[in-house]
């Protein structure tokens, strides 16, 4: 895998997602991520951490179009993402999952897993550096938080 930016490797620290995120948005960012920074050995780790290693393994395309570097590599990203996140409503058949109160599900409720696999793939840093728009449309402002993107060391001193 990547690493997208230094601290914690790829690793994010915390996931501050934005009250009214939209779930479309996080999964596309999340799939487009995915293709990007994940390897062979790295979906393979995915499954694990996500419990879903026997839906990526008998996935028919997913693993071998990557490693033949397929053009349809993407497509069957975008197939596994509802899986590896456990989206609750695409469970349910897509049918509108609400709680006893009647409200939608939260981000955490619908997407079990989305912050096992964002601090995996250091989605929040990705996002930040490749798509700053989507960055924000996703994550609750960043005040304090000290980006380490491009250093190997610090600065030398004066």
């Amino acid at each position: 895998m990547t690493a997208v930016a230094g601290g914690g490797g790829s690793r994010s620290i915390t996931q501050p997602w934005r009250d009214d995120l939209d779930p479309a948005v996080l999964a596309t960012a999340v799939g487009r991520c995915l293709g990007e920074v994940l390897e062979l050995a790295d979906w393979e780790e995915l499954g694990r951490i996500t419990g879903t290693t026997a839906w990526i393994c008998g996935h028919p395309r997913l693993l071998s179009s990557l490693t033949f570097g397929e053009s349809d590599y993407l497509e069957h990203v975008r197939d596994a993402v509802p899986v590896v996140l456990g989206d609750r409503l695409a469970v349910h058949g897509g049918s509108p999952a609400r709680r006893a109160d009647d409200r939608s599900p939260t981000v955490g409720e619908r997407f079990p897993h989305l912050g096992s696999v964002a601090g995996f793939v250091g989605l929040r840093e990705w996002l930040a550096l490749r798509d700053p728009a989507t960055f924000a449309r996703l994550y609750a402002p960043t005040e304090g938080f000290v980006w380490a993107v491009g250093r190997a060391h610090p600065p030398a001193a004066d």
